[in-house]
């Protein structure tokens, strides 16, 4: 076959290759998207007129870049890609070539201008731009950073004016784009503000709600709304982001992590397949967002990640609905989720976090009130994953026919330390958690007043299980049968270490061909008394509680955090008898709070802000503390050598800015270091002179 001046495009990279197959094909002066080696092949968006008749706008780049050989288009010019051409008869044409130094710009980030007419340059470095006769001053723009300008070009009807040449430096400068829908910006929608950024620009999205999809394509820029600059969380409530015909936000092919979007909520996508943000291949910091009332078909209602590693820090991601992930849905993923609450999703599988082939981390996170109408997880969806961490979350009023709280199936050794799991309904089995085929370890997690309809109130475990479990309070969990412990086969052995469980061992409830003399797991050190709660809703122990300094007394290996759910210290010498014994459950009685110990921790929503980036002769860092607590700026190079120590002291409540002068700072990538208490950032920028 051969195939010449046609255009193969779509809309969307996920339909799949523009061609295929195993035969020769021969193609030549087309328009291939994601391109295609033969003589004249370009990969550069057409510029349909519309999706309808597919002709051709003015200034698209398939307009004379057919086969020169071929016969003339009807206006005599060389023929246009495409099936039907763009009349050129009242035009005349000028051309040249762009020279780009190395930098980070690219040639796509290059757009010609005359007035209102703009065209880009091709993978050649060339262009094409046709305009009425005139007269024109024509330039060539890398993004907001650059420009050369020829002036006065003479443009004749029906004539090419060639050799109109640009040089563009390519000086490593970032910037902010500013997208004030008033006019007042650089532009008013956000999309033209991503497609003229380059890596490393910031784009400021002052507040108004926006009906666009945006995509961010192999380009790390750093998007927000003002609460990038301000730390106000208003900004977040007032800068929203809608999609039109499709989803909000996509982000795709980007591993630079300097990718992030900050402070934006993202809205009322109807329908799609996925929901209102779908990330694939990239690493981007998404960081004080709300993603709410998406709807997503297949996966992800809130958000999709495929193939990446993302990191959710501060986001509250609530009343999403999809198939699969209802809030959130991580495929072939390494995701990172702090501090972030997922609550009052709903979907078919996996209510709230639909986590397959993931092996991530999910930790000091709220995972609430999320459903899970006929399949599983109605918190978390734990699936064929590789030692996710599940640390210091809490895990509440989640429902779901089975495995309301936590459902793990197929899994390698995951981690679930320090949770607080209680109020979870189940229509079938496993209220708190139900484990298939999988050898996890839970360590200090408190289950409590769950409920399942049929079995297994607090865990049920099924089918080909080892659990290794240390620590845990079970208690005042409800079912018809085993309201603490169901085990359903006889080739399920949970192994239980320095546990208090409702009922002890005798209390457990065996299912299928699960029985007394078939279970042959370890029980050691386990008690059966009250853990004397504060009260039927605060967990934490009172004092005389047979829980205190009664767990195992070697805590190697069983990956406890610092801090329990309330910021207390979990490993200290209570009794300064120099030995340190862990309380059982996800509270450490009497341990110093964390604000007395480590002189007021900082909250958890502390962020920092580096502006401008890159920079010259100074940059100022903007941080806020909602406490007081021990801050420390550093500055480092690429070799992690440390430059200076800007910060180190104990600071007040409140907003800061410090203003850094770079002494004889030569030119090139530096790392800052922000810690407040133990939140903690590390960020890239870059010194120019």
């Amino acid at each position: 076959m051969e195939i010449t001046n046609c255009i193969i495009w779509s809309a969307e990279t996920y339909y799949g290759a523009e061609i295929s197959g195993d035969g020769q094909t021969v193609v030549s002066f087309s328009d291939i998207k994601g391109g295609l080696e033969g003589a004249g092949n370009i990969d550069q968006d057409p510029l349909f007129q519309d999706f309808e008749t597919f002709g051709l706008q003015q200034q698209s780049p398939c307009i004379n870049r057919g086969n020169p050989l071929s016969p003339p288009d009807p206006d005599g010019s060389i023929c246009d890609m495409g099936w039907e051409f763009f009349d050129l008869s009242e035009f005349g044409t000028v051309s040249g070539k762009v020279t780009l130094d190395d930098g980070l710009g690219k040639l796509t980030n290059v757009s010609i201008q005359a007035n209102d007419q703009f065209a880009r340059p091709i993978h050649d470095s060339t262009y094409s731009i046709h305009l009425l006769p005139g007269i024109y001053n024509i330039s060539a723009k890398l993004g907001l950073h650059q420009e050369d300008i020829q002036y006065d070009v003479e443009i004749i009807l029906g004539e090419e004016i060639t050799g109109i040449d640009f040089f563009l430096p390519n000086t490593l400068q970032n910037m902010a784009i500013h997208i004030k829908q008033d006019g007042t910006g650089d532009f008013t929608k956000i999309q033209p503000g991503i497609d003229i950024a380059l890596p490393g620009d910031t784009i400021l999205i002052y507040p108004g709600t926006y009906t666009e999809e945006l995509e961010i394509i192999e380009k790390p820029v750093i998007m927000g709304s003002l609460f990038l600059t301000s730390n106000d969380p208003a900004y977040i409530q007032t800068t929203i982001l809608q999609g039109n015909n499709f989803r909000p936000l996509k982000i795709e092919n980007t591993e630079d992590t300097t990718l992030s979007v900050s402070g934006l909520t993202f809205e009322n996508w109807p329908k799609f397949v996925w929901g209102g943000m779908y990330i694939r291949n990239s690493k981007p910091r998404i960081m004080s967002c709300k993603v709410r009332n998406n709807i997503a078909t297949k996966y992800g209602g809130g958000i999709d990640n495929q193939n990446s590693t993302p990191v959710f820090r501060n986001c509250i991601i609530s009343q999403n609905e999809a198939g699969h992930g209802g809030g959130i849905a991580n495929e072939n993923s390494n995701t990172e989720i702090y501090n972030c609450e997922i609550s009052d999703n709903i979907a078919p599988i996996a209510g709230g976090i639909h986590h397959v082939s993931d092996s991530g981390i999910i930790m000091n996170s709220i995972i609430k009130n999320n459903i899970t109408t006929n399949g599983y997880g109605g918190g978390i969806n734990l699936m064929f994953v590789d030692q996710p961490m599940i640390i210091n979350n809490v895990i509440t009023g989640n429902t779901s026919p089975t495995g309301a709280g936590v459902y793990i199936q197929g899994s390698l050794n995951p981690v679930l330390v320090n949770n607080l799991i209680y109020d979870n309904h189940s229509t079938g089995s496993g209220g708190g958690i139900k484990i298939r085929m999988s050898a996890p370890i839970l360590v200090n997690n408190t289950i409590v007043n769950n409920l399942a309809d049929i079995h297994g109130g607090g865990i049920c475990f099924y089918d080909y299980c080892s659990p290794q479990l240390y620590n845990n309070i079970i208690w005042g969990n409800q079912s018809p049968e085993g309201g603490q412990v169901a085990i359903e086969s006889q080739y399920s052995q949970p192994n239980f270490y320095y546990c208090d469980i409702d009922g002890g061992l005798e209390s457990f409830y065996y299912w299928g061909s699960g029985n007394p003399g078939a279970y042959t797991g370890d029980y050691i050190e386990n008690i059966s008394d009250d853990p004397q709660f504060v009260s039927s809703e605060d967990f934490q122990l009172q004092p005389g509680s047979p829980c205190i300094d009664t767990g195992n007394p070697d805590t190697s290996g069983l990956y406890l955090p610092e801090f329990d759910l309330i910021n207390n210290l979990r490993l200290w010498d209570g009794d300064g008898n120099g030995s340190v014994i862990v309380d059982i459950g996800a509270y450490e009685f009497g341990s110093v709070p964390v604000e007395i110990e480590k002189l007021h921790m900082a909250d958890k929503t502390d962020i920092i802000f580096q502006y401008p980036n890159p920079f010259s002769n100074s940059t100022t860092f903007s941080y806020k503390l909602s406490g007081e607590g021990h801050v420390h700026l550093s500055i480092y190079g690429m070799n992690g050598i440390l430059v200076e120590d800007i910060i180190d002291d104990i600071q007040a409540t409140g907003e800061y800015q410090i203003i850094w002068k770079a002494k004889q700072l030569n030119d090139g990538v530096y790392f800052y270091k922000f810690k407040a208490g133990f939140q903690y950032s590390t960020n890239k920028m870059i010194h120019i002179k």
